[in-house]
């Protein structure tokens, strides 16, 4: 009797999971775009190496002066320390008033930052249609040069990078990163902390672990996500799922033949506000379409939970001058931290 061999594996194994992952995206909200991240760049200045991102750094592992692709740098909360550490650092974003930010943060810092040179690259959705490829030039210069016959290639290479600096690099995910500059193994590490949101999962990792040469690390979401307050929602009567988008890469990584890593990193957020009317206005952005008819109980929540802020009218986190009032408890995202040796 002939056994179909594909009708004896375990669903777990012959599952599809990046047309899984495909499928989820679908029902999802749209990721937001760069011009989203470009207005919010300004709060997103680090003022200090975050909690969350030292547990990062700690897990990363990454050796002093070693070469970096930090993917979807924002405002360099991994990028600064890292060069400060020695190490020299493509840091890449899709929105360019990110990397704006992230040049003004490692200035502050002591950081050299290398002046940006125009590179060219196919546009598509979700890319951007010109990056911004900086060369070894003045690391004073603002002045971006139309480079376009020249071959961004030559620009990102470890060796022509001074160690404890930082190359801004205008990327998306969906972008073609050899034509943006990023070759195989031009760097030994690659990370992508907090910033993976693509329709296409697995092409995400392959293009991580085609840069590195050593090691790949990412974080994602895997609890109600940074966007939610579980206890606020769970309050007012709103349902929110757990993210399980780490399972995704997990098992996609399995699947490649990989074997990777998993720890965990909780991050507690605090949520600042003015009044009860700036509170319910902010956090409503929690309520996804069709709980409108929340808002009285979220209003009646806050009232009873809002309590003064002892630090009210101090930089946050983000630098961002926090408000006078905040509630009695603190928000709790977790993160999934995966880290795998790429193939050589």
């Amino acid at each position: 009797m002939n056994i179909d061999k594909a009708s004896t594996e375990a669903l777990l194994v012959s599952t599809d999971w990046n047309a899984e992952w495909m499928r989820l995206q679908e029902q999802r909200r749209k990721a937001d775009d760069a011009s989203w991240w470009d207005a919010r760049a300004k709060h997103f200045r680090p003022r200090e190496t975050s909690p969350y991102a030292r547990a990062f750094l700690d897990r990363a592992a990454v050796r002093p002066g070693e070469a970096v692709l930090d993917m979807g740098c924002g405002s360099g909360t991994l990028a600064v320390p890292l060069a400060q550490s020695g190490c020299r650092v493509v840091a890449a974003d899709f929105s360019g008033r990110m990397l704006e930010e992230l040049a003004l943060a490692a200035r502050s810092a002591g950081v050299e930052v290398a002046a940006a040179r125009q590179g060219r690259q196919h546009g598509a959705q979700g890319s951007s249609a010109t990056l911004g490829v900086p060369s070894r030039a003045d690391s004073e210069a603002s002045s971006v040069a139309d480079n376009a016959g020249a071959s961004a290639a030559d620009d990102v290479r470890d060796d022509a990078l001074p160690a404890g600096s930082i190359r801004p690099l205008r990327l998306a995910w969906a972008d073609d990163w050899a034509t943006a500059g990023l070759g195989e193994k031009c760097v030994d590490v690659a990370l992508a902390s907090r910033s993976i949101a693509t329709n296409d999962l697995k092409d995400a990792l392959l293009k991580l672990e085609r840069t590195a040469r050593r090691r790949c690390c990412i974080t994602l979401a895997c609890n109600a996500g940074p966007r939610y307050d579980a206890d606020v929602l769970a309050a007012v009567g709103v349902s929110v799922g757990e993210s399980v988008d780490y399972l995704y890469a997990f098992n996609i990584l399995a699947q490649m033949g990989r074997a990777p890593e998993v720890s965990y990193i909780d991050s507690r957020r605090k949520d600042t506000f003015d009044s009860l009317e700036d509170g319910v206005a902010d956090f409503a952005r929690m309520l996804e379409s069709g709980n409108e008819g929340k808002i009285p109980a979220l209003r009646s929540y806050l009232a009873a939970h809002m309590v003064e802020n002892p630090e009210a009218g101090e930089p946050g986190p983000k630098g961002k001058l926090q408000g006078r009032y905040t509630l009695d408890h603190e928000r709790l995202v977790r993160w999934a931290f995966i880290s795998w040796q790429p193939r050589a």
